[in-house]
């Protein structure tokens, strides 16, 4: 049996860090294992077109699908609230559109659910006051 110090074993909120940068960096499979087995990922679009993502392969297709339109597209964590198993990550999203070249930038919110050191559930809305009315008394 190996027992890992606490302080070795990374919070959650480095978990997000990790994903966030395996995004950025274009690195699909870093950033596919951030994701739980049994992960659901509910982009703020969903509520329209009805695509909810499930298991480390629907990860995977949300960052394909997600990035499909783009040359570039980056998410950057600009403030993580909360602790313990839920956390609140307000994000600063840019992008560089393929083969137009514009360029776009947008402030979105995720929720993200956290179980054995993974991603369990995200679900994203378009702005904070979105965020706020969906949690009510959980928002931290």
């Amino acid at each position: 049996m190996v027992i890992i110090p606490a302080t070795m074993v990374p919070d959650n909120a480095e978990i997000a860090r990790r994903a966030y940068a395996a995004w950025n960096r274009a690195d699909l499979e870093a950033f596919v294992e951030c994701y739980h087995p049994d992960t659901e990922i509910r982009p703020f679009l969903s509520d329209l077109s009805g695509k909810v993502y499930r298991g480390r392969e629907g990860a995977r297709h949300w960052y394909e699908d997600a990035n499909e339109p783009w040359d570039q597209l980056l998410a950057e964590p600009e403030r993580i609230l909360g602790d313990g198993d839920e956390l609140v990550i307000l994000v600063h999203a840019r992008g560089r559109g393929h083969g137009s070249g514009i360029e776009i930038e947008a402030h979105i919110v995720h929720v993200v659910t956290f179980e054995d050191g993974t991603v369990k559930r995200l679900e994203s809305f378009p702005s904070e006051d979105d965020a706020r009315r969906a949690l009510g008394a959980r928002w931290p």
